[in-house]
């Protein structure tokens, strides 16, 4: 990649700023607390204080916990992507290895995935099993929904030394061939271009809050950047 792509900073940017701003509520909270202290010591009884001291310590308790937990879901969340595109750039660089030693790019995959239910069945490692709140480890037999007869993952040297989350496929074409397949991206399908050499496909899909909405990476030889679709909220 020669840069990030800007939905990835986006994703990113997010996670952090609805960590960053329930911190900022516990700030907030707080400081009322210390606030009332130093009041009603300088005006009430200490019965009164204690009361009110109780119920600004509870609020205050109550939005640290609420922004930690948001911020342990924006760090989940960023991991999660972060596997995706490590690991469709890991598919990339194996399927240049590839070429470079047979001059052609493998199309190993049987359809190409995407977004919600689009040929789920080919994703690997989980294919045919939809995707779902589950890590999977690499490097098993490919399934028959999911290679191409006299292909397999195993052709690729990718490597991936650990479970996975999402699924991916990758599929490749001739100069000439324009890709044969539909995807979409932020609700609208990309259109491919004619590519004048050989061309190949990547893509990864997983649902990275476990909320039943899938995200897409993509990844192709013409286009050093990767494009990312995130789930509308």
């Amino acid at each position: 990649m020669t840069g990030i792509p800007s939905t990835l900073i986006a994703a990113l940017a997010e996670g952090i700023s609805e960590a960053m701003n329930c911190a900022g509520i516990g700030l907030v909270v707080a400081a009322i607390g210390g606030f009332c202290l130093g009041f009603c010591t300088w005006r009430w009884r200490p019965s009164a204080c204690g009361r009110l001291i109780f119920g600004a310590a509870l609020l205050a308790l109550m939005a640290a916990v609420v922004g930690v937990r948001w911020y342990l879901q924006a760090v989940s969340t960023d991991r999660r992507l972060a596997e995706a595109t490590h690991t469709v750039n890991c598919i990339r660089v194996a399927q240049e290895a590839f070429h470079a030693e047979t001059q052609t790019y493998a199309n190993v995959s049987t359809a190409l995935a995407a977004n919600q239910s689009t040929n789920h069945f080919a994703l690997y490692p989980q294919g045919p099993r939809e995707l779902g709140d589950y890590v999977v480890g690499w490097g098993g037999p490919c399934p028959v929904s999911a290679c191409n007869e006299d292909w397999g993952w195993a052709v690729l040297p990718v490597h991936v030394d650990r479970r996975v989350r999402f699924g991916y496929t990758t599929i490749a074409g001739r100069a000439g061939e324009s890709p044969n397949t539909t995807v979409t991206i932020a609700g609208k399908p990309l259109a491919w271009p004619t590519p004048s050499q050989d061309w190949y496909i990547v893509t990864a899909v997983g649902d990275i809050d476990g909320k039943g909405a899938f995200t897409t990476v993509i990844g192709t030889s013409w286009d050093n950047d990767l494009m990312i679709d995130l789930p509308e909220k």
